[in-house]
């Protein structure tokens, strides 16, 4: 995954793609099926801005697929980053009322993590703001 990232950022596409196929095939058998998605989907977002961007669609879907049906909850990151990949193949394709409907799952999951980081931070806040009170009053006792 390093090295082909690296090789993609310095615009080494075709050694980047080779590297995210042989770091899926090692995620599959190692069956990291949520490692094996991400691969695979940084092989469809290559296809998508390289051509053939028909190829985008499988290895999209495919990516799909790792992430949302294994049985470990991956990270909520990793499954708006392949809803989006996998909106983006089938749009390129004119697939776009399936792409809709992806892009709307996007959406809904997108609004739902701001909503429980909004709601942390005000959490974390809070807990400071009385923390510090009470240190506050501890030390006008003293």
């Amino acid at each position: 995954g390093n090295h082909a990232m690296l090789a993609l950022r310095q615009g080494r596409v075709g050694e980047a793609k080779q590297g995210f196929i042989s770091d899926y095939r090692a995620a599959l058998r190692n069956r990291d099926s949520t490692r094996a998605g991400d691969m695979l989907q940084q092989v469809a977002r290559i296809y998508l801005g390289n051509g053939p961007a028909d190829s985008a669609l499988p290895a999209a879907r495919q990516a799909f697929s790792l992430v949302w049906n294994h049985r470990a909850f991956p990270n909520a990151q990793q499954r708006l980053e392949v809803l989006h990949t996998l909106n983006r193949a089938l749009a390129a394709r004119g697939l776009y009322a399936e792409a809709y409907q992806y892009s709307e799952a996007y959406n809904a999951l997108r609004d739902s993590l701001t909503t429980v980081q909004a709601n942390s931070r005000i959490d974390w806040v809070s807990t400071r703001l009385q923390w510090e009170k009470a240190e506050s009053q501890k030390q006008s006792l003293m």
